[in-house]
């Protein structure tokens, strides 16, 4: 039993890998939706590679893209995200000021309770 278990573990991990990789790759395609749509899922991933993919990724000339990967950054609960984010008050559009804000409370809320 512990076998299959195994595989079952394995087969997991890498089609996570296999699952961010190509979230990774759509945060750079042409269309604006696929993007957010990469942001989004990798909000719920939930990996150190997924918040870097998005840091990365947060200059991105669609608004909409921006609001999905911030809001991704604070569904990550990742303290690393903290200086990116704050920098947000710059933004021209006023959505991604606002869910830059959410994320860093939904960010801060989660490190008190570590």
């Amino acid at each position: 039993m512990a076998d299959a278990q195994d595989g079952a573990t394995t087969a997991d991990t890498t089609e996570t890998a296999e699952s961010l990789e190509t979230l990774k790759e759509n945060l750079t395609h042409s269309y604006w939706g696929k993007r957010q749509a990469a942001a989004r899922a990798l909000g719920n991933l939930g990996s150190d590679e997924a918040v870097s993919a998005l840091l990365a990724n947060m200059k991105d000339h669609s608004s909409p893209v921006r609001v999905a990967i911030v809001t991704a950054l604070g569904q990550l609960g990742s303290a690393e995200a903290l200086p990116a984010l704050n920098e947000t008050w710059k933004d021209a559009d006023v959505d991604v000021r606002k869910a830059a804000q959410e994320a860093m409370k939904a960010i801060e809320k989660k490190q008190a309770k570590r």
